[in-house]
């Protein structure tokens, strides 16, 4: 009767399973294509690499759960701001091609280099951010020939 006490009260200890590393994860499998990285108060980067090219850069809230998270959450405008002049600066992004045009609740700024995509809510505050960078290696993974059958792992 004591040992099924003590297994009673260990039962959920060993009954959840902890999932393999990300190391562990990366050894089996390769370099991951997509990363995302929580920042603090909440924001997270989410990165798609074709390579070791960084293709895109998305600057959004956290959100653990498969739902529409921070959708309609406004992003701080010094968090927007430091995430361009970080990974966008207006000196690296070549000359502008085509200006803010909206589509629905998206506005699109279109350099040689970037284009910068912003999703906005109805009151016109930034929800979601996103930079995708016009390389060649990144045009053809986006196309849909890269997207379909080429491989966009790092290696």
């Amino acid at each position: 009767m004591a040992l099924l006490a003590i297994w009673i009260i260990f039962l959920p200890l060993q009954s959840s399973v902890a999932g393999p590393t990300a190391l562990e994860l990366q050894r089996a499998l390769g370099s991951p294509d997509v990363e995302r990285f929580r920042l603090a108060d909440g924001l997270s980067v989410t990165a798609i690499y074709a390579g070791e090219e960084t293709c895109r850069l998305a600057l959004s809230w956290w959100a653990l759960e498969l739902s529409i998270g921070g959708k309609g959450k406004a992003l701080p405008a010094e968090a927007i701001e430091d995430f361009l002049d970080r990974f966008a600066p207006v000196e690296a992004r070549g000359d502008l091609i085509r200006g803010i045009v909206f589509n629905t609740e998206i506005g699109h700024e279109t350099y040689e280099h970037v284009h910068i995509a912003r999703s906005y809510n109805p009151d016109k505050t930034v929800s979601e951010l996103e930079i995708q960078f016009l390389s060649t290696e990144c045009k053809l993974l986006f196309s849909e020939k890269g997207a379909s059958g080429g491989s966009s792992r790092r290696q």
